[in-house]
């Protein structure tokens, strides 16, 4: 739901998930939608084709075009809509095997 409305969308076309208190926030087509849920349940939810990269955040591994390391240790990771993803250095290994 948002402003009174309830969408439908695509688990293929969500770019990332981004948790935001008691909410996260599904990123879809340049608009980020709430919905009420702990990032891990929506990991879960979600499966397989979405890899967590942040404590904060998932991505949909298929939306991912470049990752971009910083000189901390840590990444980010731009999407096919040039958006910007932060990936942690604790979870920058484990995507770039998911992404081979």
């Amino acid at each position: 739901k948002k402003l009174g409305r309830e969408y439908l969308l695509s688990v293929a076309e969500i770019e990332w998930v981004q948790s935001n208190g008691n909410y996260v926030l599904l990123r879809f087509r340049g608009q980020d939608y709430p919905q009420r849920s702990t990032l891990s349940a929506m990991e879960q939810r979600l499966g397989p084709r979405f890899a967590r990269v942040h404590r904060g955040y998932l991505i949909n591994l298929s939306a991912v075009r470049h990752i971009e390391a910083t000189a901390a240790g840590d990444a980010r990771i731009t999407t096919a809509s040039g958006g910007q993803v932060p990936c942690s250095r604790t979870y920058l290994e484990g995507l770039r095997e998911r992404l081979q």
